[in-house]
């Protein structure tokens, strides 16, 4: 009975090890997805500050 026990409790340390690495898995690509978003939102404001500073209009701006 003790070696089914103990092999019932294995079981379930390797189940929860899974369900553990799944969720950690789930989190990573959660914040991998999060991270992506920023860099486009961060990479469309560089893009409008660039337009402002270097476009065309710029060399129609009075310096002072």
């Amino acid at each position: 009975m003790k070696a089914f026990e103990a092999a019932q409790f294995e079981l379930s340390v390797e189940r929860a090890a899974r369900q553990h690495e799944q969720a950690v898995g789930a989190q990573k690509d959660a914040f991998i997805t999060e991270l992506k978003a920023l860099m486009e939102k961060l990479e469309g404001q560089v893009g409008q500050y660039r337009h402002v500073k270097f476009g065309p209009k710029s060399e129609k701006l009075d310096p002072a």
